[in-house]
């Protein structure tokens, strides 16, 4: 498990331009580790990964971030050898990836949107970006670690418990630190502010799928799950729809085969021929 987080310096650009902020998280994160993936100091081809953006911390403040599952396997160049890394626990290392993501986001921002790169503090472009490599375990434990990022809101109800005297809303939330739950009090107008600086720009696609794992290499996951020893794949083939009547499309039913009353007619050529 990957985790792309940005600088606090740029959370106010990322509430004002969220929609090129967000992408251009996606595109620096996905670019940095393609690159590394490639090198073959670690996997050596081409890497297959999903990435989730999530916005908030467990007390919904804001905080920007991008969670990456990636495997630790890779298809090689020609696409007919595996490549899988000496160490099963350890993909890249941290130094080298968050460097190569800062760089790839201050790139893009600088050839697609220089005059927003202006409004940064210079500092970014010095500071260490902060990159979390996690081994999160295998298959279903995995991907259900990431499922609750994807399922889960900002809070769910069952976080609220009511209101005080004052009409201040009453929450309870985990501290990563010590595990325990705690609680918050928050006034309606502060839980709108807190709720409503998670909502994406309309049409916003938050879970995305690239290399191996994406839509349209198809051909390749199917190949490089061969190389890992998994079965075939079955193919379902697409149900035909049952004819409909054209008036008022109901079902039709197949009741029984009504034979001709005479032949077929006899061909132009048979008749001359006689």
């Amino acid at each position: 498990m990957l985790t792309f987080t940005v600088p606090a310096q740029m959370h106010r650009f990322f509430r004002r331009y969220d929609r090129v902020a967000y992408q251009t998280l996606f595109a620096a994160a996905s670019e940095a580790i393609k690159e590394l993936a490639a090198d073959p100091k670690y996997l050596g081809g081409s890497a297959g990964f999903i990435a989730v953006l999530h916005t908030w911390t467990r007390q919904m403040a804001f905080h920007p971030h991008v969670h990456v599952l990636i495997p630790a396997a890779a298809l090689s160049e020609d696409g007919c050898h595996l490549r899988l890394p000496e160490n099963p626990e350890y993909l890249f290392p941290y130094a080298r990836l968050a460097d190569r993501y800062r760089k790839r986001f201050l790139a893009r921002l600088s050839d697609r949107h220089p005059a927003l790169l202006a409004t940064l503090d210079p500092v970014i472009h010095t500071m260490n970006w902060n990159v979390n490599v996690q081994h999160v375990g295998r298959g279903k434990t995995a991907l259900r670690y990431l499922a609750a990022y994807v399922r889960k809101s900002a809070f769910s109800e069952e976080r609220l418990l009511g209101y005080d005297a004052q009409g201040n809303i009453r929450m309870s939330w985990r501290d990563s630190k010590d595990g325990k739950r705690k609680y918050m009090t928050l006034s309606p107008v502060e839980l709108i502010r807190r709720w409503l600086q998670h909502v994406l720009p309309k049409g916003f696609t938050r879970v995305r799928h690239y290399g191996f794992l994406s839509a349209a290499a198809r051909q390749n996951f199917v190949r490089l799950r061969f190389l890992l020893g998994g079965h075939p794949l079955a193919v379902k083939l697409p149900q035909e729809r049952p004819p409909c009547c054209p008036h008022c499309e109901g079902t039709l039913e197949h009741l029984r085969k009504i034979q001709p009353v005479r032949g077929p007619p006899k061909s132009i050529g048979l008749l001359y021929a006689k």
